[in-house]
């Protein structure tokens, strides 16, 4: 399969930690400035089979498609990123082991 990967858990990605995401005020104003470029950051985030190209469909309003092109594995990216990234030692979740 070829997997689009995102950054390494922990990882700083510039386009979500600075003035992006780290200030909600400064989030929603780029989010109303520019919403395409703002939804394309997050995706960034996020490990795609296949990588979106556009952020929303608004075609059908009110049924809105967010990345309707895009496409993920979500069993990759709940599990098996966390492997890649060498935490295929640790519990998932917040489990203890006993």
């Amino acid at each position: 399969m070829d997997v689009t990967p995102a950054p390494s858990p922990g990882a700083e990605d510039e386009r979500l930690t600075g003035s992006m995401m780290g200030d909600y005020r400064d989030a929603y104003s780029a989010s109303r400035k520019d919403p395409d470029a703002f939804r394309h950051a997050a995706a960034d985030a996020v490990t795609w089979s296949r990588r979106p190209r556009r952020g929303l469909d608004a075609g059908r309003a009110p049924f809105y498609h967010w990345f309707p092109d895009g496409e993920l594995n979500t069993c990759y990216t709940a599990l098996d990123r966390h492997v890649d990234a060498g935490h295929g030692d640790r519990p998932p979740c917040s489990t203890t082991r006993r």
